[in-house]
């Protein structure tokens, strides 16, 4: 049982990622540096211009087509800077939102009053989640020092209590964790998202362009055949103490498009911040926002009318099921 959680808490740990004698890399024992070996050099963001823009500041939003109902900072063992919120899962009206320090659990049945139900501390970039039938799994994509919940982070992968890999927690009781119907949709259109530079970099801005780092759409009619339909990114220049790029999304059943976008979070440093993930589930879209929390939107206008009919009970928009 992975240790560190309280007595409330059980998981049993499974299929191991990394043997500990694998001398492989893993790109995020932490973020400060391993991200920088996969990104831009600092001699090319050096020249992103942003000084034509007409710029915001931290904290200010600007929004086309949404609404913001609701906001829940971090808190807690989640609320430091450097403990990225990550993606979010939805079952029976409960969201379970990743975090390099575990997992959160909302009740998000009234939206506009998204509430705080548990919150599993349980260390490991990045805590990605996937629920099915009260079966929770995370994911840890660095090496830990072993496969509880009282590891840290190491560089030595030759140790013999090395451990990468997923975790699995029985949480049918939602206040009390302890220990599938596979939707196969027919498609026709697929978005690509391009996380360019890692997503820790500025890329919404006229250097970069309004392709680059974007939304790509592609009819797959004939999946023999994609057809390219259009690129998509945020009608808005930002700072360079902004991160900026296409990340996790899922399909609303409209063809209307809409975005939000807060100032930066710091006004004379680069810290990483913006929605690591925004899927719409039942009527409303959240976004996991990496340093500011939680965010429930309504998509407005009569256009959306359509979305808010469809209805599931599990949403995993990255395993899509």
């Amino acid at each position: 049982m992975p240790k560190g959680v309280g007595p409330v808490f059980a998981g049993l740990v499974v299929v191991p990622r990394w043997p500990s004698t694998d001398g492989g890399y893993s790109p995020y024992l932490s973020w400060q540096g391993a991200e920088e070996s996969i990104c831009a050099s600092k001699s090319v963001t050096s020249r992103y211009d942003d000084s034509g823009a007409k710029l915001t500041k931290a904290g200010q939003t600007d929004t086309a087509g949404l609404r913001l109902i609701a906001s829940r900072a971090k808190t807690g063992a989640f609320a430091g800077e450097t403990l990225f919120n990550s993606d979010i899962a939805f079952e029976n009206g409960y969201a379970y939102q990743g975090d390099y320090q575990g997992v959160s659990i909302r009740d998000v049945r009234d939206p506009s009053n998204p509430t705080l139900v548990n919150q599993i501390v349980c260390p490991g970039s990045q805590n990605d989640v996937t629920i099915n039938d009260g079966i929770l799994i995370t994911s840890t994509d660095s090496r830990r020092t072993n496969d509880g919940c009282n590891s840290t982070s190491t560089s030595t992968p030759t140790s013999p209590t090395t451990w990468e890999g997923l975790k699995v927690w029985d949480v049918r009781d939602i206040r009390n964790p302890e220990d599938p119907k596979v939707l196969s949709p027919v498609g026709k259109k697929v978005l690509f998202t391009d996380e360019l530079g890692g997503g820790s970099q500025p890329t919404c801005n006229s250097t970069v362009g309004p392709n680059r780092g974007a939304d790509a759409i592609y009819d797959i009619t004939d999946s023999a055949n994609p057809k390219f339909m259009s690129y998509f990114k945020m009608p808005r220049d930002q700072t360079n103490f902004e991160n900026c790029v296409a990340h996790n999304g899922n399909a609303m059943p409209v063809k209307e498009l809409a975005w939000f976008d807060r100032g930066p979070c710091n006004d004379s440093r680069l810290v990483l911040g913006g929605f690591w993930s925004s899927y719409y589930y039942n009527g409303f879209i959240y976004g996991s926002e990496i340093q500011r929390g939680f965010d429930v939107f309504k998509a407005t206008g009569g256009e959306f009318s359509a979305a808010d009919r469809a209805r599931v009970r599990t949403l995993n928009a990255q395993t899509q099921f």
